[in-house]
């Protein structure tokens, strides 16, 4: 039995307008659905500025965007994964948009900061950006851009 998610009753009603079909069907496809792209996720790699240009294609365009950068570093068994990322942030929450995955652990040198602005810049023009919202690890990076 299927569970019972919001998810699966959001996509049933969308679906329902579209595709005339017994309920049980219905909800098959909106149950295969998410799991189906979740699977081509898995197997794709997707270009970062086709990534970047897909969010910021769904964001509203009426204001210039906030942006924040930050890291994150976990280990998977003794290897560091330290993701450094720029995210457009709407409504409390932040989208990324461009990142660099650290072959190190430990924070960011000012190099990488500069590094990751001008992957940001490959995507959003400067003029489009009110803010860059950023913690006290890239301060370095200020005076280097």
């Amino acid at each position: 039995m299927l569970d019972d998610t919001p998810l699966l009753h959001l996509l049933q009603d969308h679906l329902a307008p579209h595709v005339r079909w017994h309920n049980q069907r219905l909800r098959f496809l909106a149950a295969f659905l998410p799991a189906l792209i979740q699977r081509f996720f898995a197997e794709a790699t997707l270009p970062q500025r086709a990534v970047a240009a897909f969010v910021l294609y769904l964001l509203p365009t009426t204001e210039r965007l906030v942006i924040a950068t930050d890291r994150t570093e976990w280990h998977f068994g003794r290897t560091p994964i330290n993701i450094f990322m720029a995210s457009v942030v709407h409504d409390g929450t932040a989208f990324p948009l461009v990142w660099i995955m650290l072959g190190k652990a430990g924070s960011t040198s000012g190099a990488e900061q500069c590094a990751l602005m001008r992957k940001l810049l490959l995507v959003v023009p400067p003029e489009q950006i009110s803010v860059v919202l950023a913690d006290r690890e890239h301060a370095d990076a200020r005076s280097a851009i």
